[in-house]
């Protein structure tokens, strides 16, 4: 395979909000310990939204060329380019990052809480042809596994870890309130572990959806008790 050498991508730019505009901009640059990624699949997070239109409390990134890629951050693709100090992945390799890259050293990455790590880093940029990442971020994708369904990874990887926390079992009923995507993706996990799910739920179309997607019981708390 020749070596990647692409100097122009095209990615999403935000010059304020609700004005996105599709630019070409520069190709990132990689540390000895990054790698390249050609973008095959991202998702929309709230979050996203909020920056698109203006309304997230902290913009992560400046309005104009500077804020190329934007904050999206539920990506994955397949390596193009690889730094000389990376040793396990190589170029054509099919991979997802972990959006929050800890620091290893801090006081709670020492507690195993590296959610919380002080010194943490961001993989972000996503809504571009290409985006970069440290290696040590990334996941390296089955091959049965698609990269829209690989997009959903940190979404379910949410939803895990919820269910890790309450430890459903089954002859539980387990009430998740609000049936948006990360509801539906909730009640997915849940049922894994045999108990019953109830989802509350104003929109009608999503209670239908919820039914569809396994729970026992849908309430609309907007119409009943």
């Amino acid at each position: 395979m020749p070596d990647f050498d692409k100097k122009k991508m095209k990615a999403a730019v935000l010059y304020g909000p609700a004005d996105l505009h599709i630019e070409e901009v520069d190709v990132p640059e990689i540390k000895p310990d990054e790698v390249l990624i050609k973008v095959r699949a991202i998702g929309i997070c709230p979050s996203d939204v909020r920056s698109y239109l203006g309304i997230y409390k902290r913009q992560m990134y400046p309005w104009g060329k500077e804020s190329y890629g934007l904050s999206g951050h539920e990506w994955c693709g397949d390596i193009v380019k690889v730094g000389e100090a990376v040793k396990d992945f190589s170029v054509g390799d099919r991979v997802v990052p972990e959006i929050i890259v800890p620091c290893g050293s801090c006081k709670y990455c020492g507690m195993g809480l590296t959610n919380l790590c002080k010194n943490k880093g961001n993989i972000t940029r996503g809504y571009a042809e290409y985006a970069k990442s440290p290696a040590k971020a990334l996941f390296r994708l089955p091959d049965n596994v698609s990269f829209v369904e690989a997009a959903f990874a940190e979404p379910i990887a949410v939803c895990l870890h919820a269910n890790d926390i309450i430890s459903a079992k089954p002859g539980q009923t387990v009430l998740i309130i609000g049936g948006g995507p990360m509801g539906l993706l909730h009640v997915q996990v849940t049922k894994l572990s045999g108990a019953q799910v109830i989802v509350s739920e104003v929109v009608e179309n999503r209670l239908k959806m919820a039914k569809d997607f396994g729970a026992d019981i849908t309430v609309n708390p907007a119409k009943e008790d």
